[in-house]
């Protein structure tokens, strides 16, 4: 429970905005597929943000 608080935000993101709430494809194969892709896709718009907040901040 202590570090739930963590993931949480997380998992609702890639449920509510990338689909994750059913599977795109059928079977097992496809969604070991689509659940690392869809976790890479959530890093990679924080990521994003992360840096184009400090960039701002900076005037890049």
């Amino acid at each position: 429970m202590k570090g739930r608080y963590k993931i949480e935000p997380k998992q609702g993101e890639m449920k509510r905005f990338q689909s994750m709430a059913r599977a795109k494809f059928c079977g097992l194969p496809k969604l070991n597929i689509q659940a690392p892709i869809t976790a890479i896709t959530v890093n990679v718009k924080r990521f994003a943000n992360v840096v184009g907040r400090s960039c701002s901040l900076k005037m890049c």
